[in-house]
């Protein structure tokens, strides 16, 4: 299968986005600012699971939006390990 790599401005809706999507191809997103700088990707897969998640929402609020839900995750990922070396702490000393 073919690559497609389309750049679009951070301020298009997600639905823009996923309109200029070539069905024959995988679609590769490159996010630019104002600047006319690259900032980010988006994979076709991930714009669709995007669009399912948060609606038609500007990129540049999903990528915000993604990267505080990543952040979450890596704080809830780290209260685990140190509850769970908390309990194997606990065992060990019975």
């Amino acid at each position: 299968m073919e690559n497609r790599s389309i750049s679009i401005y951070h301020k298009k809706t997600l639905l823009e986005a996923l309109s200029i999507v070539d069905k024959n191809k995988y679609n590769i997103f490159i996010v630019l600012d104002n600047d006319m700088k690259a900032t980010n990707v988006i994979y076709e897969g991930e714009l669709i699971e995007a669009i399912k998640s948060y609606g038609n929402i500007s990129i540049e609020d999903y990528l915000k939006t993604a990267h505080e839900a990543d952040k979450m995750d890596k704080l809830a990922q780290m209260t685990m390990n140190e509850w769970n070396e908390w309990k194997e702490e606990c065992s060990r000393s019975q």
